[in-house]
């Protein structure tokens, strides 16, 4: 976070998606199992009419093209992925909630994307100030805030008066797992507020543990969920965690 800080005041942001603090932390580029994930993709039924433009990639940030796709970036491609697994488990599309959480949202490219694929509701982003501001940045030079309902807090007992609707998803591709048990407090009742649930998470992230973090989640969640969870092969020691109401 000082890092990017400090980057943030000293340079233009005009291609901070080349920044080395940004590729190192937020930014998958050319990784291998991007190309398995572009592969499920474009075999998916849904690639002409959906995946195809969800993965077009903005200019802002000047994004790294992916080698094998160069109209799209690895991190795109890696966060459409995300999505189309959590919607052919859950058998729910994204565009059909009413509103939306996101712990940590990286630089904007969930939010970007939820949007660019027909979501029209409330999103809200729980994160760093910092980051908070580089998802302002973002959002604003790709054109989604400009006619969009989105949120940006720093504390999460801020974002729990936020959230709204009958469809309510919440986000964490990878942040909670992150975060030790007192962060994890604190986010648990903006969790438990919403309805469904798109999480990836990694069993082992530096010195935490999270060999419970699924038996947690469901019990902060309550049992009115149907819940699936989902091995990621091509990333071993990963999962996805998903959830809708029963």
């Amino acid at each position: 976070m000082s890092e990017l800080k400090e980057q943030l005041l000293q340079r233009s942001p005009a291609d901070f998606l080349r920044w080395d603090v940004i590729r190192r932390t937020m930014f998958v580029g050319s990784a291998r199992y991007v190309r398995h994930e572009l592969e499920a993709l474009r075999s998916d039924v849904e690639w002409r009419c959906r995946w195809r433009k969800a993965i077009l990639e903005d200019r802002s940030g000047r994004p790294p093209g992916f080698p094998r796709y160069r109209a799209s970036s690895g991190n795109l491609i890696h966060h459409v992925f995300h999505v189309l697994q959590y919607e052919r488990t859950s058998s729910h599309r994204v565009s059909d909630m009413e509103c939306i959480v996101e712990f940590g949202g990286g630089y904007g490219s969930m939010c970007r994307l939820v949007h660019r694929l027909g979501f029209r509701g409330r999103y809200v982003i729980v994160d760093l100030p910092v980051f908070l501001a580089l998802q302002r940045y973002f959002l604003d030079n790709t054109g989604v805030a400009r006619h969009a309902d989105i949120h940006y807090v720093s504390e999460p007992e801020a974002a729990l008066p936020l959230v709204m609707g009958n469809r309510r998803l919440f986000i964490a591709t990878w942040s909670y797992s992150e975060v030790p048990d007192l962060i994890r407090h604190r986010v648990a009742p903006v969790m438990a507020a919403c309805s469904h649930l798109l999480m990836g998470f990694q069993e082992r992230f530096e010195d935490l543990v999270n060999h419970d973090l699924e038996t947690e989640v469901r019990r902060v969640c309550g049992p009115d969920r149907t819940w699936h969870a989902v091995n990621i092969p091509h990333l071993p020691g990963n999962r996805y965690l998903f959830a809708a109401p029963r």
